[in-house]
């Protein structure tokens, strides 16, 4: 018996240096988004604040276990709803009480507990003069460590393979897009990613003027595994600085299966000329479609029942003696 369907909410509005006014904000369009039965609120990158400088920028950030959070937590506990962070300033002091800064996606929720965390690994460093362009989020936030669900860096596709690889059915990329970028860029990739993956993705945006410096493309989107918009918010227009927007849809897991039947990309992938995989001290999960290489002999997923960083094993078709394996 498949999944149920279920609504999901994407969110976009125009964050300030105002934390206060920002959340309030949030509540309104989570409430919105509660209201439409949606199961779960996409919130974009940043809507705790966005500032005009890196000072202001650290010294707004907060840790998890901060005022902030807790707000985001009572939120969806009351709302009754899980909650998508999109991008939080986290500040993380070390052993030695040194300063760390992430923007971390965390995910929420029904009940307030947080689920996951993912520490973005691709930051957003630009330069293009003729269009007065010079963004460098290197200077203010460390990179992320590891991939984890439910977090996707748009312009990097290795990062939503891998997830699909490892049992992915949505691929989610919170985002504050320049306008300069988005105009080009932000539909294009983010249809790419669903097609590609045959994923269904959610994309929330901020939009608008945040302060002198900084203006974001807007149009939050929900694309089917297709590449289909199915609901999406405005795209930003001068003289339309603001904009506090809501668009839900419908996730159909029996549309996933039945695209992945009808054109079965990922069993056409060639693992015997390239593979990908995560580099960490964790073990993985294996899927039995997945084929290893064992010198020039392909070895099935289906045999393969322990992986690593730098390893796998699997069973021996010719065993010398009963139960022997053979680790590569």
């Amino acid at each position: 018996m498949s999944a149920p369907k279920c609504k999901v909410a994407v969110c976009q509005f125009t964050a300030t240096v105002n934390k206060e006014n920002n959340l309030k904000v949030v509540k309104e369009l989570v409430s919105e988004a509660a209201r439409n039965d949606a199961k779960v609120a996409f919130l974009p990158e940043g809507c705790d604040y966005i500032g005009s400088n890196k000072d202001e920028t650290k010294a707004l950030a907060e840790p998890l276990n901060g005022t902030l959070m807790n707000e985001y937590r009572n939120l969806a506990k009351n709302e009754k709803i899980w909650l998508s962070i999109g991008g939080f300033h986290e500040l993380v002091l070390t052993e030695n009480n040194e300063q760390k800064f992430y923007n971390s996606h965390v995910l929420i929720d029904e009940e307030g507990e947080i689920k996951a965390i993912y520490k973005k690994v691709h930051l957003f460093d630009v330069t293009i003069p003729e269009l007065n362009i010079n963004l460098k989020e290197s200077d203010v936030t460390q990179g992320g460590y590891q991939i984890v669900p439910p977090c996707y860096d748009l312009r990097f596709p290795e990062l939503s393979i891998l997830q699909r690889k490892q049992g992915a059915s949505i691929l989610t990329y919170p985002s504050a897009f320049t306008y300069v970028t988005g105009v080009l860029h932000w539909e294009v990739l983010l249809r790419a990613r669903a097609i590609e993956n045959q994923c269904y993705v959610i994309a929330a945006a901020q939009y608008g003027k945040h302060n002198e410096k900084r203006t974001s493309f807007g149009q939050a989107l929900i694309i089917d595994p297709r590449g289909k918009i199915l609901a999406q918010c405005p795209k930003y227009r001068e003289g339309h600085e603001t904009n506090q927007s809501v668009a839900v849809a419908e996730i159909d897991p029996e549309l996933i299966q039945k695209v992945r039947a009808e054109i079965p990309v990922f069993q056409h992938r060639r693992n015997d000329l390239y593979q990908l995989q995560t580099i960490n001290n964790e073990t993985f999960s294996i899927n039995d479609a997945e084929n290893f290489m064992f010198a020039d002999k392909v070895i099935p997923g289906s045999t393969v029942f322990y992986r690593t960083r730098h390893s796998f094993a699997f069973t021996n078709i010719r065993c010398v003696v009963p139960g022997r394996i053979l680790l590569f």
